[in-house]
């Protein structure tokens, strides 16, 4: 056995043995993610046959591990772990002091056999179009705009605030992902607030969601957001909440969000990482890679 650069080719296996993927959803993510780190997505091959997969997605100083996955006709032999070992040897060497995955339950103890550490749980909420709760507060001054390539240098800024790193190139690759689309809000000229999302055939994955925690206004701001992201498009939006305090997932659920029956697990090896910041209401791509 031996591991490769991932190509889009390799896909195929998990697509024939997850009949649940969705093609069109999954693979113009991983397309974006080879093309942000095409040395640091890794395929585990035996033979001409793919039996795993592994991402990285490294920024200045930290850097994120995702879609580690393997063939369950091959799994309890260490392959995991081996996936592992290479996405942190290549983050190591890439200058990475922290590394972080969004762990799924069952993952957690392979995690921890490798050093990982965990931080918080994100838990998953589920919103609906008719049930958004709007603000009783005046938004008369907010302006509403899309997320796109023109007001990049103001969504990588506050992004930037609230992540701690420069995430501007992943940024311009996702943009032109088909499946992307987002919005933003301003107040006075100056943005205080962003959405965005990944469409699949039944629901849009949101992430990230921010919001100026300095605004004196989060319940406004946050229903601007959710209503516009309904005005564009009624498939139910999905919202993965860091549950640093439980102030975030309480705004959630006061502008119409359901909690549902699914959590991961934020993990970090190496250096101690700042925790997403209050405003952070929802993870994802690029923040998990």
């Amino acid at each position: 056995m031996d591991i490769r650069p991932l190509t889009i080719e390799h896909l195929e296996f998990r697509l024939a043995e997850e009949p649940g993927c969705q093609r069109n959803w999954f693979v113009p993510h991983i397309r974006d993610l080879i093309r942000y780190q095409p040395d640091g997505c890794f395929a585990l091959c035996d033979g001409d046959d793919v039996i795993g997969m592994a991402t990285t997605t490294p920024y200045q100083a930290v850097g994120w591990i995702g879609w580690l996955y393997v063939d369950e006709r091959c799994r309890e032999r260490g392959l995991g772990a081996r996936l592992m070992q290479a996405a942190i040897s290549y983050l190591q060497n890439a200058g990475m002091r922290t590394i972080l995955l969004e762990a799924v339950v069952e993952a957690e103890p392979l995690y921890r056999r490798l050093g990982f550490r965990r931080q918080f749980i994100t838990q998953h909420y589920r919103l609906d179009a008719a049930a958004v709760s709007r603000s009783a507060e005046d938004d008369g001054d907010l302006r509403v705009g899309p997320f796109d390539k023109a007001g990049l240098d103001d969504i990588v800024a506050l992004d930037h605030a609230f992540f701690h790193q420069d995430r501007r190139r992943l940024f311009e690759i996702v943009i032109e992902n088909e499946n992307f689309d987002g919005c933003s809000v301003s107040l006075s000229d100056r943005l205080i607030g962003f959405m965005w999302w990944t469409r699949s055939e039944h629901n849009r994955q949101v992430g990230p969601c921010i919001i100026d925690s300095r605004n004196p206004r989060p319940n406004c701001l946050l229903s601007v957001l959710l209503e516009t992201a309904f005005d564009m498009d009624d498939q139910p939006l999905y919202l993965r909440c860091p549950m640093v305090d439980s102030d975030r997932a309480a705004l959630l659920v006061q502008c119409g969000a359901e909690r549902v029956d699914y959590h991961t697990v934020r993990m970090y090896l190496g250096e101690p990482y700042q925790a997403e910041s209050p405003g952070v209401l929802s993870l994802g791509c690029p923040g998990k890679g």
